[in-house]
């Protein structure tokens, strides 16, 4: 068979290793080792096979054998030792090939164990953090829903209809105390420019106002408290042998109790003890009986009490209501705002006023309840305009507290006065004019009741001896004034208005 064309390539010598100028004329079978001149082969017919310029495979053998183990006793030591060492060395390249590519594949799966086993580590970690991350979130949401629902629960219980806002006032805010400075019997100092003069000098006081009384003292009003105690500091040490510095206390509010059983007839001090047993004992300190008397149209006691600022906010809130004995009664506030029913004046009572009566509507020189005008005048602006020259409106009741500059300036002189929490509530304007009316009717109702029973006594009849006596014609006429907060005062229609006059004209005939 004639050398194909993809045959490898020829590596063995064409020459003789002796000579090597001279070519090799002879072939060599690589099995048996036999010789064969070049030019016998081409001319011989029979198979061989070249597989080199002068190795051959001889008819006799195959190609097979080269790498075959059948013919290994065929083949001559040389021919096997050269075969097996071929073979070997090619077994050992592919071994060594093998081997580094397994080598190169191990330290490759090494170093992606290595790397697999960090990463392992790395994720491991950050999922256990994650894992307290998520724990800790978990009970932060918890605790913010436990507070929303608080808040919510709290929001609910909170919300106030319009009857029960209508209950409470608006708290005010705490009041500072005034500071009065008043110089001295044997001290000729101007006490007010010495004050602002001390007042200036210290940069850490804040005053609010600075004015003069009628009794020649200097009120300072300061702005916070802490200011009051630094300027009654301050001015003790500077102005201390030529004037006397003093900080004005607040009062406690003062109420009233209504409506109150005395069957055991308790005295001024077991009721003061009752009271605060059952209505303040949980309270540092109690409220303080002031007066207590005894209605003269009933058997029902009226008692005055003196109460710190908080009881007064825990009897405002608990709706007015005070628990005395068996009963719970009603209390309100006592401002002590006295006006004279007499000439409409502050400052005293008319039982110790010796002024002329004047009308309490028009002003005039007459008593109210014999007004017939229909118009309305102040008496006190009409008498601040006539004295001090003012232009204050008088085309209102003397007791309009929405109207009267006067009398808002009393009251809220007064409420300044006193510690109180939360804004005080005042009677009607019209009750005030309906107790004077009252005071008229009741004279009027007793000698019209002496006169039928003068006509029932002479009228004796079996009729009459058989008929119990009610009493309904002597029953006083009582009337509790209605209660309203201070800020919703609103002028009212006196008992002397035009509506009224058929019942005043009815009861004189």
């Amino acid at each position: 068979m004639a050398p194909g064309r993809n045959k490898p390539p020829d590596k063995c010598r064409s020459n003789f290793a002796c000579c090597k100028q001279k070519p090799a004329t002879t072939a060599v079978c690589v099995i048996c080792d036999e010789a064969y001149h070049l030019s016998c082969l081409k001319n011989k017919n029979e198979n061989f096979k070249f597989i080199g310029n002068n190795l051959i495979v001889c008819s006799e053998h195959s190609d097979r054998n080269i790498t075959s183990k059948i013919d290994e006793d065929v083949l001559s030591e040389s021919a096997s030792l050269l075969i097996a060492q071929i073979k070997l060395k090619k077994s050992e390249d592919v071994r060594y090939d093998l081997l580094a590519e397994t080598s190169n594949k191990t330290q490759d799966l090494q170093e992606t164990d290595s790397i697999d086993e960090s990463d392992l580590e790395l994720l491991k970690t950050e999922n256990m953090l994650l894992r307290r991350l998520v724990s800790e979130l978990t009970e932060k949401n918890d605790l913010l829903k436990e507070k929303l629902q608080n808040t919510r629960s709290k929001t609910d219980n909170n919300v106030l209809t319009y009857s029960d806002a209508m209950k409470y006032s608006r708290p005010i805010h705490k009041k500072i105390p005034k500071i009065s400075v008043r110089k001295n019997n044997n001290s000729n100092i101007d006490v007010m420019k010495s004050v602002i003069e001390c007042l200036t000098a210290e940069k850490n006081i804040q005053t609010k106002n600075i004015y003069v009384n009628k009794n020649e003292e200097v009120i300072i009003s300061c702005l916070n408290e802490n200011s009051a105690v630094l300027t009654e500091t301050v001015l003790k040490e500077k102005l201390e042998d030529q004037c006397d510095v003093m900080k004005n206390e607040l009062n406690n509010p003062k109420i009233k109790i209504l409506g109150i059983d005395n069957h055991a007839n308790m005295d001024i001090k077991d009721i003061e003890k009752d009271i605060n047993e059952r209505n303040f004992s949980y309270f540092e300190k109690g409220g303080q009986v002031l007066h207590m008397y005894k209605n003269n149209y009933n058997s029902l006691s009226t008692v005055i009490m003196e109460v710190p600022a908080d009881i007064y906010k825990h009897i405002r809130e608990n709706n007015n209501k005070v628990f005395v004995g068996y009963q719970q009664c009603k209390a309100y506030d006592l401002v002590n705002v006295c006006p004279c029913f007499k000439c409409g004046r502050f400052g005293h009572s008319a039982r110790k006023c010796q002024n002329e009566f004047l009308c309490l509507k028009c002003s005039g020189k007459h008593n109210t309840c014999n007004c017939d005008k229909d118009y309305a005048k102040c008496i006190n602006c009409h008498y601040s305009n006539t004295k001090y020259k003012s232009k204050l409106d008088t085309k209102h009741h003397t007791y309009d507290s929405n109207l009267c500059s006067i009398l808002k300036k009393k009251i809220d002189r007064y409420i300044d006065s006193i510690d109180y929490p939360i804004k005080p509530t005042l009677p009607e304007t019209e009750s005030i004019y309906h107790s004077i009316e009252l005071a008229n009717r009741r004279k009027v109702s007793t000698e019209a009741n002496n006169v039928v029973d003068s006509e029932q006594q002479e009228n004796d009849t079996p009729r009459n001896k058989t008929k119990p006596e009610t009493g309904h014609n002597r029953r006083p006429i009582t009337r509790r004034d209605p209660q309203i907060p201070l800020n919703h005062l609103k002028p009212q229609s006196s008992a002397l208005s035009p509506a009224n006059k058929s019942d005043k004209n009815k009861i004189k005939k």
